[in-house]
């Protein structure tokens, strides 16, 4: 599994208990193994990273996560620019800051309050999601 597949710690030490072993990096995956990506979803990287190293893929996203992917996508594809608040190295947020290329901007949670003076002047769509946990 890529990451841990859940934030609950009952469940990834059973699966931990049942054989699974979680990875950060593709290259440990055997090649022609399934590979499950987390609920907190994965960069467009990471999905072609695998589908290069000959991983069957599994994808164990979240919806409400691939829901916020698909929103992500739309907005910047649509002249918005998208602020994601955040945890910088946090799977979903690394996931969520994957889906596109440009035009995506991210503030630390505390340094928020600089967005503010840029956001007066820019095209913005706002989300405020609680993601799967």
């Amino acid at each position: 599994m890529r990451h841990q597949l859940v934030h609950n710690k009952h469940v990834v030490t059973s699966l931990a208990q049942k054989g699974a072993i979680f990875v950060d990096d593709l290259k440990l995956v055997p090649k022609g193994a399934t590979l499950i990506f987390s609920a907190h979803g994965v960069s467009n990287a990471v999905r072609e990273e695998a589908k290069i190293l000959g991983l069957n893929i599994f994808d164990a996203t979240c919806p409400l996560v691939a829901k916020v992917h698909s929103e992500v996508k739309r907005y910047v594809n649509s002249n918005h620019q998208v602020i994601l608040i955040g945890h910088a190295k946090h799977p979903e947020v690394e996931g969520t800051l994957g889906q596109v290329k440009h035009a995506y901007l991210w503030w630390k949670i505390s340094t928020t309050s600089a967005a503010y003076r840029w956001m007066s002047e820019a095209r913005l769509a706002m989300s405020l999601k609680q993601l799967c946990r």
